[in-house]
């Protein structure tokens, strides 16, 4: 005998309307599936990290691309410094610009 049930639900017409010892079987295994893929995952997330990192210090560990590195610091530092003093000229000039409005009005 089919037992309707709700429309829209994971299945339509069934022979029994699964009990809760059932659904709650069903949800443990959906939730040991998802912990399983989880964990295997994250190892899997876990040795391609440890490959770069290796990676990373392999290839920073060489004298020329450690120079380049120290370059482009030292560019980068250069750069922030005349940023820096162009911020600090433009707020004096915008101080200077307020006092004078102030003294007019």
């Amino acid at each position: 005998m089919d037992v309707p049930v709700r429309a829209g639900g994971w299945y339509q017409t069934c022979d029994s309307i699964p009990n809760r010892g059932t659904m709650l079987r069903m949800k443990l295994r959906t939730a040991l599936v998802f912990g399983i893929g989880y964990v295997l995952g994250s190892r899997a997330g876990r040795d391609r990290y440890e490959q770069l990192r290796r990676l990373y210090r392999r290839t920073t560990s060489n004298e020329q691309v450690r120079k380049v590195i120290d370059q482009g610091k030292d560019i980068v530092d250069a750069g922030t410094a005349q940023v820096r003093g162009a911020a600090a000229e433009q707020l004096r000039n915008a101080g200077e610009a307020i006092r004078d409005r102030a003294d007019e009005g």
